[in-house]
């Protein structure tokens, strides 16, 4: 189970991309994914608890009953805790969360979840992730 609505309590966890939060990381690289201009974008860090790899992003396919991995969009590989990768979403006409992610544990394990942007949007402003339940 999730320790917080951000936290896939497997190695990585998602908060708000604010510039504050960002001024404390060592170092992030920024996913942005949408044409040049796409207004109402919410950034999504994904954060390292301890070393994941394998870290992928990819578009969520499917209505809200019945999600799955779409496309890979971008490969970044090892994410280590100090380090973010912002990740955008888009809130606007989608019926269904717009980005996943995807690494393998220390241990090898895989995991699978999107950014839920419902808590987010609903005013209180919190970032969830949500498992995809798959295992490879």
């Amino acid at each position: 189970s999730l320790t917080a609505p951000g936290d896939t309590a497997a190695g990585v966890y998602v908060v708000e991309a604010t510039e504050d939060f960002l001024a404390g990381c060592e170092g992030y690289e920024v996913f942005i994914g949408y044409p040049e201009g796409t207004e109402h974008l919410v950034y999504a860090a994904l954060c390292a608890s301890e070393p994941v790899y394998e870290l992928e992003i990819f578009n969520v396919d499917g209505g809200f009953l019945e999600l799955h991995r779409g496309e890979t969009l971008y490969e970044y590989g090892a994410l280590a805790p100090g380090s973010a990768l912002v990740v955008a979403n888009n809130p606007v006409g989608e019926n269904a969360p717009g980005r996943g992610f995807s690494f393998r544990d220390a241990e090898g394990e895989y995991h699978e979840y999107y950014i839920s942007l419902l808590g987010y949007l609903s005013m209180d402003g919190v970032l969830a992730v949500q498992s995809l339940g798959a295992g490879a």
